[in-house]
Parts: structure tokens; C-alpha cells; sequence
């Protein structure tokens, strides 16, 4: 799904952070860098902007991120990547309750996500968060039972 959203988007990276609210973080459920190899990343739910609009539910668009006060130069420092724009979105479930973010890192070919871009996000928001809750409860429904899910996965023979 990032992969596809990446490049529908022009984006250099895309992450889809699931919201714990828990343990008040975003865990990245599926991120992408620019090479294609996942990442795992986990960031407090009141930090930057993924965590912004995960507590308020609101899109954001950035252009330039430096100087922003929802910028946080941390991972950049950390990761050496260098952020310059970001386009944020909710993502709801079935019911419309806000389950994940999907965060879009870098418009490729320099300046920051246009209104198209935000449009076309909004188009395929709402069944991006279909199949992420799908994955969820299909997750949830495996470790729950291990034992009935090891008797499903066997051959019928066997």
C-alpha cells in the first residue's frame, strides 16, 4: 500500500502509523524509505506531525518543515534524511473513528504536495483504512488462538 501511494504521489517516503492509544504511540504498521525496505518506527503520540494529526485528526500540508514548531529534527539527525515536506491524513475505520496516519515525507522533484495530491489522498483514505483494519482484526483473531490458527493452516489430511 505505500509503495502505491509513494508513487501515485510523487512521495520520497510513506509511512502508515497505527495509533496505540494505550501507550500513546504511533507504530508504524507499514513505511517504506526510498531504497523500499521497511521500517520500523515508533514515536510518542504527541510528537510531530503524524502525531499532531493523530490527536486532532486534522490534515496537514507542509511545504517546508523548517522552522515549522510540529518539526521534529530528531530523526532526521538520527536517520541522516533530510525532511523538507510532509502531507498528513487520519485514517478512519468502517465507523469512522481514526485507527492510523498515513504520513507522506517529500514531494519528489522539490517544493511540497499540491491540492491535487491532497485530493487524490482523500480519495483513497477511506479504503486505506478498510484493509488496515482488516489486517488488524485478522491479527488480533492469530494471536489470540494460536492453537485453532495452527489446526487452520494444516492440510485437511494431515
Amino acid at each position: 500500500a505505500t509503495f502505491k501511494l509513494r508513487d501515485l504521489l510523487d512521495a520520497d517516503r510513506v509511512t502508515l502509523f497505527l495509533i496505540d492509544e494505550t501507550k500513546q504511540v504511533l507504530e508504524s504498521e507499514i513505511a517504506s524509505g526510498s531504497d523500499g525496505e521497511p521500517l520500523s518506527i515508533s514515536i510518542p503520540i504527541d510528537t510531530g506531525f503524524a502525531g499532531h494529526t493523530a490527536r486532532t485528526g486534522e490534515w496537514l500540508n507542509v511545504s517546508d518543515v523548517k522552522g515549522h514548531a510540529l518539526f521534529n529534527p530528531k530523526v532526521d539527525e538520527q536517520t541522516g534524511y533530510q525532511t523538507r515536506s510532509v502531507l498528513c491524513a487520519p485514517v478512519p475505520s468502517r465507523e469512522g473513528n481514526q485507527i492510523a496516519v498515513a504520513q507522506l515525507i517529500n514531494k519528489k522533484g522539490g517544493g511540497g504536495f499540491t491540492q491535487e495530491d491532497e485530493q487524490l489522498l482523500k480519495e483513497v483514505i477511506q479504503p486505506l483504512g478498510l484493509i488496515l483494519e482488516g489486517q488488524m482484526v485478522t491479527k488480533q483473531n492469530w494471536h489470540s488462538d494460536p492453537a485453532s490458527n495452527d489446526k487452520k493452516s494444516k492440510a485437511p489430511n494431515e
